[in-house]
């Protein structure tokens, strides 16, 4: 007995249905989201494959579309498609790499904090890094024989030059005789003076908040020079979101240039489409924020607490030298609330600077 027609036409209704563009187009946005979910939140390569699965996924259904195998210029239709396409898949990727610079072996290198619970001196000597240069000793004196004093009229008769001896002795005039008790004093004509070349300011970049209802982000230059390439982070978590273990979805960034003694910004860190939808008012935000450049003398990092609507602290860490951001060693929700309570104890309420109107 043959097939059931009535079976075939249902089946293919079915099939014509799941492969219709309403469906695959839904399907594409979905990974497109998820690829982009993936790029704001530290985890370049997955948005790379959620970006590349929805372009592989998009061109399967065109050419299979049967508009498209129909018409009379298709070849021409798919070549355009496909260029089009893998310009757009390109440029995801690049963008996506360009948001998350993988230099987390240096400067941006992310402190970790144990989860076990500490007293004030067991995490300010958890922060605290030895140096590890050992400082020179300064050099030591040989002592100077004492012998009788010379007379320094020039000789009647030409004698052997005394060789100059070798000394780690710091020189206090231009000429240094060890023979001599007392050093030769040459002095120089008044006309030859040696220019001193100027002093060079050391750059140094730092960080503030303003605005307590709704805080934006200020970067300020604490030396006299131009400042370029200011690189800065904030990556706080909203307690309020227990299932939430990624911070808030805030990219690392560079700021231009700053003059000496001078503010860039506002900076509205918290407006963008990605971070606002997070935030309620009373919602509370915890986590650290970190400057520096290429030429500044050292970085600076801060820990920062806000609650939405209402208000909030941020405070340096002075010990913290590299720029680097305190962040828990587990994501967890028992590793994030280890790190809540490590926080508070490492600021006392001194030290806690209250968010200004400006």
């Amino acid at each position: 007995m043959g097939d059931n027609p009535t079976e075939k036409n249902s089946s293919r209704t079915i099939e014509q249905l799941i492969w219709s563009w309403v469906v695959v187009g839904t399907i594409i946005i979905f990974i497109l989201g998820a690829g982009i979910s993936f790029m704001t939140s530290n985890h370049p390569i997955m948005a790379d494959l959620f970006f590349t699965l929805g372009a592989g996924l998009f061109l399967s259904k065109f050419l299979t579309w049967e508009l498209s195998k129909q018409h009379k210029k298709r070849i021409k239709i798919y070549v355009i498609t496909i260029g089009i396409t893998s310009i757009a898949l390109t440029v995801s990727i690049c963008d996506n790499h360009y948001l998350n610079p993988a230099q987390l072996t240096q400067k941006g290198e992310q402190v970790e904090i144990s989860k076990q619970p500490a007293s004030k001196e067991r995490v300010a000597d958890a922060l605290n890094k030895p140096d590890t240069i050992p400082k020179e000793s300064p050099p030591k004196v040989p002592p100077v024989q004492q012998k009788p004093q010379l007379s320094l009229s020039p000789p009647a008769k030409p004698t052997k030059r005394i060789p100059q001896a070798e000394s780690s002795v710091k020189e206090t005039s231009p000429l240094y005789s060890p023979n001599f008790k007392e050093p030769l004093i040459a002095k120089l004509p008044p006309t030859q003076s040696i220019p001193q070349p100027p002093k060079e300011s050391m750059a140094d970049v730092g960080l503030y908040f303003v605005y307590p209802k709704s805080p934006v982000l200020m970067i300020e230059n604490l030396s006299d020079s131009l400042v370029r390439d200011i690189k800065w982070t904030v990556q706080v978590w909203n307690m309020d979101l227990p299932d939430r273990n990624d911070s808030l979805p805030i990219p690392i960034q560079t700021f231009d240039w700053v003059k000496g003694h001078d503010q860039g910004g506002p900076l509205g860190i918290f407006n963008s489409p990605l971070v606002s939808p997070l935030l309620k008012d009373g919602n509370r935000l915890f986590g650290s924020a970190s400057v520096d450049c290429p030429t500044c003398t050292r970085g600076r990092t801060y820990i920062v607490y806000i609650v939405w609507g209402q208000g909030g602290w941020y405070s340096e860490l002075e010990n913290e030298k590299d720029g680097r951001i305190i962040v828990p060693k587990n994501a967890l929700r028992d590793g994030r609330e280890a790190y809540f309570k490590a926080l508070e104890v490492m600021i006392p309420e001194i030290n806690r600077l209250p968010i200004k109107e400006q």
